[in-house]
C-alpha cells in the first residue's frame, strides 16, 4: 500500500524521504528517520536521511517503540510539519 501511495505522489521510495503516518488523537509512525533531535511532552523533532527535520506536535507524546529507522509515538497528535530553523520547540 505504501508503494502505491509513493507512486501516486510520484515519489521514489529510495530517495531517503521520511514517511509519517498518523492518526489524530492516537499516535504516529515515523519511517526513514536518522536521529532524534528533541523529545518533549508536546513535540518530537527527528532528522531524516536527507537531513530534513520533521516536527511531530501534540499532547502527552511518548515514544512507544524505537527501531533503527522507525519510531512509534503514542499521544494526541495535532500536527506534523517540516521544522523551521527559527521556530522554537514548545
Amino acid at each position: 500500500m505504501l508503494s502505491e501511495i509513493f507512486e501516486m505522489l510520484n515519489i521514489n521510495s529510495a530517495n531517503g524521504d521520511m514517511c509519517v503516518t498518523f492518526i489524530a488523537c492516537k499516535g504516529a509512525i515515523i519511517q526513514g528517520y536518522k536521529k532524534i533531535v528533541y523529545i518533549g511532552e508536546n513535540s518530537i523533532i527527528v532528522v531524516g536521511k536527507n537531513k530534513r527535520q520533521m516536527v511531530i506536535e501534540g499532547k502527552y507524546l511518548e515514544i512507544f517503540s524505537l527501531a533503527p529507522s522507525e519510531i512509534v509515538v503514542h499521544g494526541r497528535i495535532t500536527g506534523v510539519f517540516e521544522h523551521e530553523q527559527n521556530r522554537q520547540t514548545k
